[in-house]
């Protein structure tokens, strides 16, 4: 069965995206380039086998972070970046990456508010999605 890493890489390939670690101050140090950016990581997993049993049922979550650089300002920032997410989360909804997963289910689209890289004239869109993963414990013994 996959790991949550090569579902997040066939993601990240699917969407032409970044990975690693998705928060705020790490898009500030991150550099990047003008226009609209992808950031994929993964954010959780919980096992959700029956109490008492050894199987290693993973729903994973998984989070999207749509990053708009646009010199024109925020408002062409906000725009595009709410383009790229609605987009993002088509892509996501229902895939499984041709992996041995669930299909994803999206939950949330949401704008991420920060004052200051709104300032920069960036806007922060994120998208979230769940996924199922079957792992048991003769598999990965």
């Amino acid at each position: 069965m996959p790991s949550l890493t090569e579902v997040r890489d066939a993601a990240v390939t699917q969407l032409q995206a970044f990975s690693g670690e998705i928060t705020l101050d790490a898009v500030a140090e991150k550099g990047l380039p003008p226009g609209v950016s992808v950031l994929i990581a993964a954010v959780a997993a919980d096992n959700e086998a029956a109490g008492g049993s050894l199987d290693f049922d993973v729903t994973a979550t998984f989070g999207a972070l749509v990053v708009s650089n646009n010199v024109a300002g925020a408002e062409r920032a906000e725009a595009e970046a709410l383009a790229v997410a609605e987009k993002t989360a088509l892509v996501l909804h229902g895939n499984d990456f041709g992996l041995s997963v669930g299909p994803a289910v999206v939950r949330s689209l949401e704008a991420v508010t920060d004052e200051e890289l709104a300032g920069q004239g960036v806007c922060v869109w994120s998208v979230l999605w769940r996924q199922s993963f079957a792992f048991s414990q003769g598999d990965n013994a």
